[in-house]
């Protein structure tokens, strides 16, 4: 028989208020993420912040998790049944000005490349706002590019996929949309400024 002599040392939980908490930074947690924010809460928020920030990456290979790819490594990662992704590391471009550092690589044979934050750069520059992309309210810029116009303005009621912006990359132009209706709370882009990808540009109430 197993015991459970240990359990009643343990102090009462109060789950509705573990709920409150987690509720913070996971909403909609499940009762199993509650429980175990309960047992290891600081372990199972910076999991809940990590996958937000970064999607789930159980499919990537260990070795490319914890160590990062070696130059000129291809590596296959499968997103979903029958989708995978092969990525090829190209290297690493200069220190940005806002403490970011681009990333060179290719994609599926397409060379791309993304600025990530460097922890070793010293900057002075006012770090970059998000946009969360599980939020439809916050409206963020799809592809690193110039703001060549704005169609709307702050107190603007917005219908879903209505233009709200167009960003101009590499002589093309993409339309930035609503992704809900509402009203435009905050626009924090202007035209003839640089932003970069996921940068937050309005928010939708």
């Amino acid at each position: 028989m197993y015991s459970f002599v240990g359990l009643s040392l343990l102090e009462p939980v109060d789950f509705a208020e573990a709920r409150k908490t987690v509720e913070q930074f996971q909403p909609g947690a499940k009762d199993r993420t509650v429980l175990s924010w309960c047992l290891y809460p600081k372990v199972v928020e910076e999991y809940c912040r990590h996958r937000k920030e970064y999607g789930y990456m159980s499919r990537m290979g260990s070795h490319v998790f914890f160590n990062g790819m070696a130059l000129g490594e291809t590596n296959q990662i499968n997103i979903e049944e029958g989708k995978t992704l092969v990525v090829k590391y190209l290297g690493l471009g200069d220190r940005n000005e806002d403490g970011t550092r681009t990333v060179l690589f290719e994609l599926n044979g397409m060379r791309r490349e993304i600025a990530v934050p460097d922890p070793q750069a010293e900057t002075s520059a006012e770090q970059v706002r998000l946009a969360d992309p599980q939020d439809k309210a916050q409206v963020g810029a799809p592809m690193p590019g110039m703001v060549s116009r704005v169609l709307v303005k702050e107190g603007d009621v917005v219908e879903q996929n209505q233009v709200l912006l167009i960003i101009e990359a590499m002589k093309m132009e993409t339309s930035v949309v609503a992704r809900m209706a509402g009203r435009v709370d905050k626009l924090l882009a202007a035209e003839n400024t640089a932003v970069k990808a996921g940068e937050l540009l309005a928010v939708i109430k």
